[in-house]
């Protein structure tokens, strides 16, 4: 027997939108640099990319060790992959740096709205509980 999901309440729809519409509003407030950014490093952190990184440093070696017809353009001890993989090192790292800035600049947006709530939460309970030591003093409860 399958259960359905439960049915969410109108307020919960409405708060599902709303934190929707900030995470959209958010991700629309990137920087173009942002974005490029964010781009290189999902890929840069992918499968497909750390595949290519070996089969182009074996074809690199294979083609500067003789091992292919092409003629060789970087004898060992390949100075020039070296430089490349060097350049490559730092600017992955900048990108990563920039993505995990921007991340950090999210979940601080994210903690100040948290906290916005959490004291709107309290005062409304702080409310209800006033409210409640009223209804018991009327009714001559002791609290």
């Amino acid at each position: 027997m399958s259960e359905s999901p439960p049915k969410l309440s109108g307020s919960a729809k409405v708060n599902i939108r709303t934190i929707s519409q900030i995470e959209q509003e958010f991700v629309r407030q990137r920087s173009h640099v942002d974005r490029i950014g964010a781009t290189i490093s999902r890929y840069a952190g992918s499968i497909t990319f750390a595949v290519a990184q070996v089969v182009g440093t074996a074809a690199w070696v294979a083609i500067n060790t003789g091992l292919t017809p092409l003629r060789p353009f970087d004898p060992y001890p390949f100075c020039f992959l070296a430089l490349l993989v060097a350049l490559e090192a730092v600017f992955l790292s900048t990108f990563v740096l920039m993505t995990q800035r921007r991340q950090a600049h999210q979940a601080e947006h994210w903690a100040h709205l948290n906290l916005q709530i959490g004291l709107l939460s309290e005062q409304e309970s702080t409310k209800i509980l006033q409210m409640l030591t009223l209804v018991c003093n009327q009714m001559g409860m002791k609290t």
